[in-house]
């Protein structure tokens, strides 16, 4: 039987504590502490979905060279972090995301806003992290990093099948943070492979 849900759990106490902006903080290092050579020090990274800012909190520990974060809604500022806010399907967006690029590292953690039917939930995650993956093969250079959610259900496999085949290493992880009850699980890659693209003779 599955565990009562509360809100204010043992690690979102502990966020509060340790003055990090949410929970989810917690499953971003347990991620780098499993794949260390997944963030390298002094790098651009860019992550998708940030507030309230949890992610760029631990992702500023490795001195990025420049670190960028995207979300529809308000970021409250946090220093050294340029802060974006729109809609990564813009066109407005994807333009700026260019001009700043290359991207070594990639992290999204981004949600769709839930409905409560799983599987229209579980769709539009993967519709999420098709786009991160699209926007990826524009921004993302060869061998960079990419860490997406993903909400496990009918579509996944065939996403799974797409972004692994991308990367030289590529995993599914859920961390111990992520609540017991949610279908949320992370894909890591590591060492992007570009496609070839076909050339017009």
């Amino acid at each position: 039987m599955p565990k009562r849900f509360n809100p204010q759990d043992g690690f979102f106490r502990k966020a509060k504590q340790d003055g990090l902006r949410a929970r989810s903080a917690y499953k971003l290092e347990e991620i780098l502490k499993k794949f260390p050579d997944f963030l390298p020090k002094n790098k651009v990274i860019l992550d998708l979905g940030c507030a309230p800012g949890s992610f760029l909190q631990i992702l500023s520990r490795a001195q990025p060279k420049k670190l960028i974060g995207v979300d529809l809604q308000h970021t409250d500022p946090i220093s050294g972090v340029t802060l974006l806010q729109g809609d990564i399907f813009s066109e407005e967006v994807e333009k700026i995301l260019l001009q700043e690029s290359p991207f070594h590292v990639i992290t999204s953690d981004m949600a769709p806003k839930t409905s409560g039917i799983s599987d229209a939930d579980q769709f539009h995650s993967v519709k999420l992290c098709e786009r991160v993956l699209s926007l990826s093969e524009k921004i993302l250079p060869p061998n960079g990093n990419l860490l997406l959610k993903i909400f496990v259900g009918e579509d996944f496999d065939a996403f799974w099948k797409i972004f692994r085949a991308r990367f030289r290493k590529a995993k599914v992880f859920k961390p111990d943070a992520s609540r017991d009850r949610s279908r949320e699980t992370f894909l890591i890659g590591i060492a992007f492979l570009p496609q070839k693209r076909d050339v017009e003779k």
